[in-house]
C-alpha cells in the first residue's frame, strides 16, 4: 500500500498516460490543468537548467520544464509534434514537455504499487516517480506533480559569487529551438499566439475540463465529470434481436456493460471492417453505457457555458475552437436519451 493508494481510499487513481523516449508515464488527472500542443517558448534567466522556457497562458505565465533534463539526462531538442501537459501545483502552473498523450484510464487501487527503493525515497521526498502501475502487459511510471513541479534553484546558481561562475548554464537554451526550420518556428509562434488569447466570455468561473475524442476521423469533446472512466474493449457478447447500433454486452469488474456506437446518430461515417478498441463508460438514469471511441486525443480546459445551442445538431452542446478547427461538445445526456438508442422490442 502506497500513498496514491491510501489516498484514493481503495478507488484507484484516474491518469493520463503520456510517453517520453519510448518510456510510458502516468501523473494524477487531478492535477492536470490542461494539454497544448508545444508552442514557442520564452528563455528567462535565474530559474533551473530544466525550465526552457515560459508561456503565455491566456495571460498566465506558466514555466516550461523539459523533464528530459530533470530527470538528469540529455534534452533531446524539441519538435512539432511534442506536447505541453499543465499541471496545476500550490496554485501555480507549470508546463511539462512529453513526447505524446496516450489515454486517460481509471487505475484500480490494487494496480498501483510502490518503486522498488520506495524505502530509500522516503528519506527523499523529491522522488519523481511515486508509485508503479501495472496496466496490462506494461508498468507504467506514476509520476509526482509536486516533486516535478517544486522548482528549486540549481545549486551553482545559490552559490556565492566569490565561488566563481556556475558550472550549469541556467538555460541550455538561449534561443528557443534552434534547430527548427522556419516553417516549424512559424508553427511554434502561431499556437503561442493562441495561447495569449482568452476564449469569448471567460469570467473565471464555470471551468470545465474537456476530453476530446476520436470516433472515426471526427474530433469531438466530451466533458470529464460525465466520463466514469475509460478502458479497452474486451470480450463482447452480441444481443439478439436488438438495432445494429447497439454493439453488445462486455463485462466490466463485474458489471454488465452495454456498448453502444454512436457513429450514425452523430453523422459519422460508418467505416466498414474497422473495429473501434476503446470505451467511454457512462453511468445516467441508472444504466451502465459503454460508447465505442477510436482514442483520446487530448484533455482542454474551458471555461465559459457549455449549454449554448449548435445549430440544428440536437447531440451538440455547443462548438469550440480547437487546434485550429472547430470541436463540437457532445451532449451526452441527449445522446443516451436518442430514440435510435432505445431498445423497446419484444422477442
Amino acid at each position: 500500500m502506497n500513498a496514491y493508494t491510501d489516498k484514493s481510499a481503495g478507488g484507484g487513481l484516474s491518469c493520463l498516460l503520456f510517453t517520453l523516449n519510448g518510456l510510458d508515464f502516468a501523473v494524477d488527472v487531478a492535477t492536470v490543468r490542461e494539454i497544448v500542443w508545444l508552442p514557442k517558448l520564452t528563455p528567462v534567466e535565474e530559474v533551473p537548467h530544466y525550465v526552457v522556457g515560459v508561456l503565455n497562458l491566456r495571460g498566465v505565465i506558466a514555466p516550461v520544464i523539459d523533464l528530459n533534463l530533470r530527470f538528469g539526462r540529455v534534452s533531446t531538442g524539441y519538435r512539432v509534434e511534442h506536447q505541453v501537459i499543465v499541471l496545476e501545483y500550490a496554485s501555480h502552473l507549470v508546463g511539462i514537455i512529453v513526447d505524446d498523450v496516450s489515454d486517460v484510464v481509471d487505475i484500480p487501487a490494487a494496480d498501483i504499487a510502490d518503486t522498488p527503493m520506495a524505502e530509500q525515497k522516503k528519506r527523499h521526498p523529491s522522488s519523481y516517480i511515486c508509485a508503479e502501475i501495472k496496466l496490462a502487459e506494461r508498468i507504467v511510471m506514476l509520476l509526482s506533480a509536486t516533486a516535478v513541479c517544486a522548482l528549486e534553484l540549481d545549486h551553482d546558481v545559490i552559490a556565492d559569487a566569490d565561488e566563481g561562475m556556475a558550472e550549469v548554464p541556467l538555460s541550455p537554451h538561449r534561443r528557443f529551438c534552434p534547430a527548427a526550420t522556419d516553417e516549424e518556428m512559424e508553427v511554434f509562434r502561431g499556437r503561442a499566439r493562441e495561447l495569449m488569447v482568452s476564449p469569448a466570455g471567460e469570467n473565471g468561473v464555470n471551468e470545465k475540463m474537456v476530453a476530446v475524442i476520436s470516433i472515426g476521423k471526427e474530433l469531438f469533446g466530451i466533458e470529464l465529470d460525465l466520463i466514469r472512466e475509460f478502458t479497452e474493449i474486451g470480450h463482447v457478447v452480441p444481443i439478439p434481436c436488438v438495432p445494429r447500433h447497439i454493439v453488445g454486452d462486455m463485462n466490466l469488474k463485474g458489471e454488465i456493460l452495454t456498448l453502444v456506437d454512436i457513429r450514425g446518430l452523430i453523422g459519422v461515417p460508418d467505416r466498414s471492417g474497422v473495429r473501434a478498441e476503446k470505451l467511454i463508460v457512462v453511468a445516467m438514469d441508472g444504466q451502465i453505457i459503454g460508447i465505442l471511441i477510436d482514442e483520446v486525443r487530448d484533455l482542454i480546459r474551458i471555461s465559459g457555458d457549455l449549454a449554448g445551442h449548435a445549430g440544428n445538431d440536437n447531440y451538440l452542446k455547443c462548438t469550440i475552437a480547437y487546434d485550429s478547427q472547430m470541436l463540437g461538445i457532445l451532449d451526452l445526456e441527449q445522446v443516451i436519451r436518442a430514440p435510435e438508442l432505445v431498445v423497446d422490442e419484444m422477442v
